[in-house]
């Protein structure tokens, strides 16, 4: 049984007890937690060492409390910092969890600066209930297994995800513009490429042919996961394209949309802030898909 050590702020502890419970449910591994392994009179340094120096995974989760954020002047953690450089020195398996938007160059230690730049991360800050967190548990799980942690193009598109819904367009053209994906990344780029085209103008004067293009690619995505996204994006266009335009409707309307939505699953609130970044002000759309 794999021993996973989990280091994380004190601050950060109701989203890291959701994470271990998640891991748990997998009943795969032996999860070192210093609320449960530490008790009242131990010698905290000396237990958290003897546990590092036997540990396979290291799972750091990342947020401005751990890591530091030099514009928000929250200096870190100095014991998750040494945590990760025993880790290192034994040898583990590393993982980093991102939790919040906490970016990598905002960090107050070198040493997290070093390691976030040159690894791969999973994408938790939009984690909010029991299947989410399941969600990012099986992609440790996945890192686990393999032994490595090579979710590169999906990191990459979580990174272009974040740009987006922090409203860094520019960043998130040309991190999708620099990276060659493989062939399993291009349903999510469709939708990605086109909020990023979209921004480019207001909807409604898009052009007409591209805009029945990117209808046609979006149903055509297959992958279950992105069905809710795809359905709200549709929405949009049709809302904000057809009827403002007066044109014939090719996705169907709102109300066959919000029909297929009730049953694709739910529909984050990170997708709905990155679509909210390519609508006219105070449009009020989030309200109106409401089923």
């Amino acid at each position: 049984m794999k021993k996973v050590f989990i280091s994380y702020s004190s601050k950060d502890r109701q989203a890291v007890a959701e994470l271990k419970g998640a891991l748990e449910r997998k009943k795969k591994y032996q999860i070192w937690f210093d609320q449960v392994n530490i008790s009242p009179g131990d010698y905290y340094a000396r237990n958290i060492a003897e546990a590092l120096s036997v540990i396979d995974v290291f799972i750091l989760v990342v947020s401005q409390h751990s890591v530091g954020n030099r514009k928000n002047q929250i200096s870190g953690s100095d014991e998750v910092s040494r945590e990760l450089k025993l880790a290192e020195d034994n040898g583990a398996l590393i993982i980093p969890v991102k939790i919040d938007d906490n970016w990598i160059n905002d960090t107050t230690h070198s040493e997290f600066k070093y390691l976030l730049s040159r690894s791969q991360w999973l994408e938790a800050s939009d984690c909010h209930t029991q299947s989410d967190y399941d969600r990012v548990s099986d992609k440790i799980h996945e890192a686990i297994e393999k032994g490595n942690f090579k979710f590169s193009f999906e990191h990459t598109l979580d990174e272009i995800e974040a740009y987006l819904k922090n409203g860094a367009f520019s960043k998130a053209d040309t991190l999708v513009k620099t990276t060659v994906f493989p062939n399993k990344a291009r349903e999510r780029l469709i939708i990605l490429n086109g909020i990023i085209e979209l921004k480019k103008q207001p909807i409604r004067k898009a052009k007409k042919e591209a805009v029945d293009s990117l209808v046609f690619q979006l149903e055509g995505i297959s992958d279950k996961s992105l069905l809710p996204f795809s359905l709200y994006f549709r929405g949009v266009l049709s809302q904000f394209f057809y009827k403002r335009n007066a044109l014939s409707d090719p996705t169907g309307g709102m109300l066959l949309l919000k029909q297929k939505a009730k049953t694709a699953g739910r529909l984050t609130a990170k997708h709905v802030l990155i679509i909210e970044h390519i609508l006219p002000d105070n449009s009020g759309f989030a309200l109106s898909w409401r089923y």
